[in-house]
């Protein structure tokens, strides 16, 4: 059709604990603290946040965002 549309990639992190008992049925979010967490059909919780600032491939953490994604869980 010749549409040209902007197009990013975003890097997310996300974090996954152990397995538990199931506890969250659904997908819970949190927008004010840009915070969401589910439960994996395996049992572990899947939480994360907002993206990263600057766009990298890079496979490590970046501090500022899991310190955000703890704020935003405990809020």
């Amino acid at each position: 059709a010749g549409l040209r549309l902007p197009i990013e990639s975003h890097v997310l992190q996300a974090f996954v604990s152990e397995a538990i008992k199931p506890l969250i049925p659904n997908v819970m979010t949190f927008g004010a603290g840009h915070f969401y967490v589910s439960q994996s059909d395996k049992g572990g919780l899947v939480f994360g946040g907002d993206i990263e600032g600057y766009n990298s491939y890079a496979q490590r953490g970046n501090m500022p965002v899991m310190e955000d994604v703890c704020e935003g869980g405990m809020a």
